[in-house]
Formats: C-alpha cells, structure tokens, sequence
C-alpha cells in the first residue's frame, strides 16, 4: 500500500515530511481525527505518534489542536480500539463508534507538531495498522468547524463568568444558611446523580438530568419564586462549567492564534530579509551593467580611434607607395640616360683612337 504523507512543523519551524497512520471520524461525538508519525523511535519496539483534531469545512480539511481533555481522550481511546482491532480482530460491545475517513484525494495544509498529542505505540502495531485500513470501513467525515478567536468575546465570556460566580456564592450562602430564632440551620439534600456528558463544537457539556425527583417546599426567602433552589442552582452550574469550558477553549485558541501570528511574524521578518538581499543583489546588477555599458562605450571609442588612425597609415602608406612608383621611374630614366652617356664615350674613344691611328709617327 502506498503510503500517504503529510507536511507537519517541528518546534524549529521545519517542515517536516510525516506518514499519515490513520484518519478516523465519530459520529456521536461529531469530531474526526488523524493519527500520524514522523518516525521518531523510541526504542527498538515502540514508536512515537501524534493525534490532531481534523476539522472539515464543506470538504476541506486541516488539521487543530486537540485543546480539551474531552476531545484528547475520545482520540486516545478511538485510536487504542483501531489497534486493538488491527492487531486481533476483537471488536467489543463498550467500543465507541467509528469509521475510517479516505483522505488520499486531499490536500492538508502544514500543520505544528507541538499542537498534537503524544503516544508511545509498539511498532508492529503501526505495521498491521497500514495493512488494517485496506479491508477496513470508511465514511464520510463530520462536519467540524475550527472556533474563530476574538479578543471581545473572550473577555466577555471571562466577565460573565466571574458574574455568574459571584451570583454562585452568594446563592449556596442564601440557600446554605437560613436564621430560624437566631439559629442557623443547613439543609441537606440527597446527592444528584451524574449529568450526561455530550459533545458540542463548544467543548462537553453537561445536560441536566430532566428525571430528578423533586425538590423540598421552597423557602420563602428565596428571590426566585416559581423555581426551585436546587434545580436552580444545578442550571447556574451547568451554565458556569459552559462558560468555563468555552473560556478555557477561546483561551487555548487565543495562544494557538499568538503563536501562528509569531510564526507569521516571523516569516514575514524573513521574506524582508530575503526581499532586501535581493534589492541588493539587483543593485550590484545595475552597478555591473553600468561598468560594462561604460566599457564597451570607451571600446567603441578606442575602436573609432584606431580605426582613424588606420585610415590615417593607410593613407600615408598610398602616398609612400606613389613615391615610390616615381623614384622608381625616374631610376629608370637614369640608368637609360647613363647608358646613352656611356655608348656616347664609347663612341667618343673609338673616334680618339682611330684619329690616333691616323696621325703620323
């Protein structure tokens, strides 16, 4: 089986090259989740894996951090029950409910290890996983979007929740201490039983059980009439654990939302740096293509020049040449006038000599 990879970012803020183990999705709890390693061993038998929160908005994915407890152990659980089963069948009747999701056709954004959740798994495990997931079911992914972060309605809901505290202690001291003839008596109620836990975008919430037996007469120094102090007071605390866990969360978001701006931050620092060196790099370009355009300016004008002064030698070589054609020509002249002279001597002596012949003795 080919195995799919994803980009993950080390504390260092390298990009990392990571194997995508598994991504699974639980109806009931409306979350989805992946499983992946970036190979780092423990020792010879266990290796070390992270679990993100997958979120799916209309078809795209991207990977969270898994910020509630909630939220982490319905991961850890889901993902031991994967491995329970990839390793030896068993399926059992507390298993939570679960399908495998398809992301080969998807493309993850980079996301940071150090959002992730850790486990330290066997590795032959990991080794029937992959082969697991090829006869295993798939589904389709719930649909979980990431909670936007604002600074108002975090501040908003901390202030809410203070308010409801106080309004809290003040009631539980109402309730708790009542003065019948300067005596202060505590009443006692049975103990409520366990709220049922669900999941919300929001985080788990606690519901009220609608079941609950009915409250003593109430008193008449309780400013709510028409409700009953206990009940009431259960509702004021599912509404502080909402508020709590809702703060908690945008507090969590508003941390994950510093640090990607760090990030952020930080990439930007560096894209100015890279934009400055380039600036430079374009400057000492221009600066050299100035030099050269100077250059071959001064070789043109050398060139000119030489090309003058050629034309100048050559001229002057024509002019020696024409010279010479007239000296060599009036040479000529020469040595035909002193061959005339000479056969005129010639002519002379022998006239001497016959003249000299001819005197007497």
């Amino acid at each position: 089986m080919l195995l799919r990879t994803i980009f993950i970012e080390n504390k260092e803020q390298q990009m990392l090259t990571a194997a995508l183990l598994c991504s699974f999705s639980v109806p009931e709890a409306g979350r989805n989740f992946l499983a992946y390693s970036l190979n780092e061993s423990l020792d010879d038998d266990n290796l070390r894996v992270y679990i993100a929160l997958l979120f799916n908005e209309g078809g795209n994915y991207c990977l969270g951090a898994l910020d509630s407890d909630e939220d982490g152990q319905l991961a850890i659980r889901v993902f031991s029950q994967i491995l329970r089963e990839a390793a030896t069948g068993e399926h059992r009747e507390s298993d939570v409910p679960y399908h495998l999701l398809d992301l080969n056709k998807q493309q993850l954004p980079p996301a940071a290890a150090a959002d992730h959740r850790l486990l330290s798994t066997k590795k032959e495990w990991i080794a029937k996983l992959l082969s697991f997931q090829n006869s295993a079911q798939f589904g389709p992914a719930a649909e979980h979007l990431p909670t936007a972060i604002d600074d108002q309605q975090l501040d908003a809901a901390l202030a809410q929740l203070d308010e409801q505290g106080d309004d809290r202690a003040e009631q539980e001291h109402h309730e708790s201490t009542t003065t019948t003839g300067g005596c202060a008596t505590q009443s006692l109620q049975p103990d409520a039983p366990a709220a049922e836990i669900r999941y919300s975008d929001a985080g788990p919430l606690p519901i009220p059980d609608e079941q609950q037996p009915s409250a003593e007469p109430q008193d008449e120094a309780w400013p709510f009439p028409g409700t009953d102090p206990e009940h009431f007071l259960q509702d004021v605390e599912a509404s502080l654990m909402e508020f709590s866990n809702i703060a908690n969360r945008l507090k969590q978001q508003k941390l994950q939302s510093q640090a990607q701006q760090q990030t952020l931050d930080s990439r930007e620092s560096q894209l100015q740096e890279k934009e400055r060196a380039l600036e430079q790099k374009e400057e000492q370009l221009q600066q050299l293509q100035r030099q050269l355009d100077e250059a071959r300016q001064s070789d043109s004008t050398v060139r000119a020049q030489q090309e003058a002064r050629q034309g100048e030698l050559d001229k002057r070589e024509e002019a020696l040449q024409q010279k010479t054609r007239e000296l060599a020509e009036q040479f000529k002249k020469l040595n035909h006038a002193k061959d005339n002279f000479n056969n005129t001597l010639r002519s002379l002596n022998e006239v001497i000599r016959l003249n000299e012949d001819a005197l007497p003795e």
